[in-house]
């Protein structure tokens, strides 16, 4: 029971609902970054012959310096929010390095215990529902946190790319 309430503690308070939110916000802005990135280059059209023209952002045709002083201003503005995404996210690793590492060691100990109790036999099936279901539970968290790092990984990666 201590076990148990500590671990509805620490979670609750240093990762899993607060890295979640705040994770899922961090991705959310990072894709939203790659989206913004590519229209931002929409204006340039080019038809079969190669020739080029520029429209606006409302779809009128204007001339190049236009849309440069135009695009320029945008890239600008990207630039900004990409450094305040990196920024965000230097501080969300800093933040939850050392929390999650030891959640993850915590979960794999609890999964671990839970699985030489399940293989002892010596429960009733009531006892083997609760732990299953407990076992089910912070195995289905620490996948939810593992892979929100992955789509940030991901997501990182293909903002390099892109």
């Amino acid at each position: 029971q201590t076990s148990g309430g500590c671990y509805s503690t620490i979670t609750n308070i240093m990762s899993d609902a607060v890295f979640i939110c705040m994770s899922t916000r961090q991705l959310a802005l990072l894709i939203h970054l790659k989206n913004s990135f590519s229209k931002i280059f929409q204006v340039i059209h080019v038809d079969l012959n190669g020739n080029s023209w520029y429209t606006n952002y409302t779809g009128e045709v204007v001339g190049r310096k236009e849309i440069e002083n135009d695009l320029a201003q945008r890239i600008k503005y990207w630039i900004s929010k990409h450094q305040t995404a990196l920024r965000l996210l230097n501080d969300l690793q800093t933040l939850y390095s050392f929390p999650l590492f030891l959640h993850f060691g915590y979960v794999s100990m609890a999964i671990a215990t839970g699985a030489v109790t399940v293989l002892k036999g010596n429960m009733s099936q009531l006892e083997y529902c609760f732990v299953g279901t407990h076992l089910l539970g912070i195995s289905f968290t620490l996948l939810v946190i593992c892979r929100i790092g992955d789509f940030i990984q991901i997501q990182v990666n293909l903002r390099v790319v892109t």
